[in-house]
């Protein structure tokens, strides 16, 4: 266990994806052996671009990099073949990008399983996590979901293959302790936000691109008073008073013509 101030894990990171999830740093070499998959990038000055494994995929993105010479060497490859827990390293620094060489290799889940799971921070506890073993880090997060638990735990141990996962329904075990760098026996802790139904994702892109189309940003189109025709006007519902922080009649809603009801 090796606790550190938050500029330390400043220097750690690389380039992130949104909805990825921290797995951990590998060993490099032994991770990488044997895996088949796509370099995004891979070698001097890489373009400015994401290290986007899910657009092209692939569950995991393998990253690491190095300072040298003239440029900057950095590598993202993506990859279906989960690391193996017995090569998760305990050194706080193995992941930093190097000045003599490739520091060691950060993961990331970045596959659909992972999709509304974020990383919290890694966590000591005094007890021992008596949970499950997984291979890999999508078999916890999918049976903690299945469990209808928000709270995913996966521990490593060193030199073991698989990892210890639980699943918890609060955060009471560990929200009153300090964080630490994710090193052997500690708790690399996940939660869980409901992601919207592809319905109500369009519902939502539908209200979005009526407001875009029909009314300048920050405000809302609010039909008006025994509209039948769908008639409305700009108002921008934070700073009118009477519209009490939203439209009186009803705001336009869909091409339809359905409608919010309106505010009283």
């Amino acid at each position: 266990m090796v606790t550190l101030t938050s500029t330390t894990i400043i220097a750690l990171s690389l380039l992130e994806v949104a909805n990825a999830a921290y797995v951990g740093c590998f060993d490099r070499e032994a991770i990488f052996q044997g895996a088949t998959g796509h370099y995004i990038y891979n070698g001097e000055n890489p373009p400015a671009v994401p290290c986007d494994c899910a657009s092209i995929g692939y569950s995991y993105s393998y990253q690491y990099g190095f300072y040298g010479g003239v440029g900057i060497y950095e590598t993202c490859f993506c990859t279906n073949a989960a690391p193996d827990y017995a090569y998760y390293l305990n050194d706080p620094y193995a992941c930093n990008a190097g000045t003599d060489g490739p520091g060691e290799s950060y993961v990331n889940a970045v596959g659909t399983q992972s999709a509304g799971w974020n990383n919290i921070h890694c966590y000591h506890p005094a007890q021992t996590l008596n949970g499950f073993s997984v291979f890999n880090v999508y078999e916890c997060l999918t049976q903690c979901k299945s469990q209808n638990l928000p709270y995913a735990a996966v521990v490593p141990y060193e030199g073991q293959t698989t990892a210890q996962c639980g699943c918890f329904g609060t955060d009471a075990t560990w929200s009153n302790l300090p964080w630490v760098y994710c090193g052997w026996e500690d708790w690399l802790i996940y939660t869980y936000t409901a992601q919207p139904s592809g319905a109500a994702r369009r519902g939502m892109a539908n209200l979005v691109n009526v407001q875009n189309a029909y009314c300048p940003p920050s405000t809302s189109a609010c039909l008006l008073e025994g509209s039948t025709e769908g008639s409305y006007e700009c108002i921008n519902t934070l700073n009118e008073l009477e519209s009490c922080g939203g439209c009186i009649y009803g705001e336009v809603q869909t091409d339809d013509n359905q409608h919010h009801n309106g505010t009283e």
